[in-house]
């Protein structure tokens, strides 16, 4: 979702529903080889309805790649024998773009080897502007960057914010799953325990 923080009447309708409005499949771009995705990327093709619901099939809609060099995954030094031992992180990642007006939103979805997923989302793009009478900073009588940025002579950026939802499927791999939380809580040391640790001595530790 994009949001604006200009009040003007001329730009009260550009929050957009990106997703629900224009459809973020349907405006996925194809990603580029060695410059979206790493040589050792797979690509996917990916078969869309247009808008009168023929299926059409986009090359290279999707990359996965295994992503390493991401930190330390594990390592642990032995001085006994003095052996040192690393592993490098390897995350499994898939990803995807899609341009939607002025805006490109790229997905990255990693699948680290030790713990829950995580999803990336970024956007890049040209920003959306707008004619203001000021022509520097030092101009600005009228308020004009009060939400915006000003990039240019009379021309500011509006200032504004993205908001993601996502929508997690939990059965992928079937209904037995479950959710664990575990919050951890201190326990009242006992006034025997207490004893014990200062050589009989009853006192607060």
């Amino acid at each position: 979702m994009f949001l604006t923080a200009t009040p003007d009447p001329e730009w009260y309708d550009k929050t957009f529903m990106d997703a629900g409005e224009f459809y973020l499949g349907k405006l996925a771009v194809p990603l580029l080889p060695n410059l979206d995705c790493p040589t050792n990327a797979t690509y996917f093709d990916t078969v869309f309805a247009d808008d009168q619901g023929t299926p059409t099939l986009n090359p290279k809609w999707w990359c996965l790649f295994e992503q390493r060099g991401n930190g330390v995954e594990w390592r642990h030094y032995e001085y006994f024998n003095e052996s040192n031992e690393s592993r490098s992180r390897r995350d499994l990642v898939l990803r995807f773009a899609s341009t939607i007006g002025n805006w490109t939103i790229t997905s990255l979805t990693g699948f680290p080897a030790k713990w829950v997923d995580q999803v990336f989302v970024g956007a890049s793009g040209i920003e959306a502007v707008k004619g203001v009478m000021s022509r520097t900073v030092e101009d600005d009588q009228q308020g004009d960057t009060r939400h915006g940025t000003l990039v240019d002579a009379h021309t500011v950026a509006s200032t504004h914010q993205h908001i993601y939802n996502f929508r997690l499927d939990l059965d992928v791999d079937g209904s037995q799953n479950s959710f664990v939380e575990l919050t951890p809580k201190a326990v009242p040391v006992s006034n025997s325990l207490k004893k014990k640790c200062h050589g009989g001595r009853d006192q607060n530790i």
